[in-house]
């Protein structure tokens, strides 16, 4: 999963950081939906 995160923000695909507990200061609401959206994406890639 830290390989993940890695890539996303190499890849300059900050929406996603907070999904990986990179940026803590977000407002948790905002956490909890980049982190849905996050799971999303990656289902519908597996």
């Amino acid at each position: 999963i830290h390989v993940t995160c890695r890539k996303l923000l190499e890849g300059g695909i900050r929406l996603l950081a907070p999904a990986c507990g990179v940026i803590t200061t977000t407002p948790l609401s905002h956490l909890r939906a980049m982190r849905d959206a996050a799971a999303s994406e990656v289902e519908s890639h597996s």
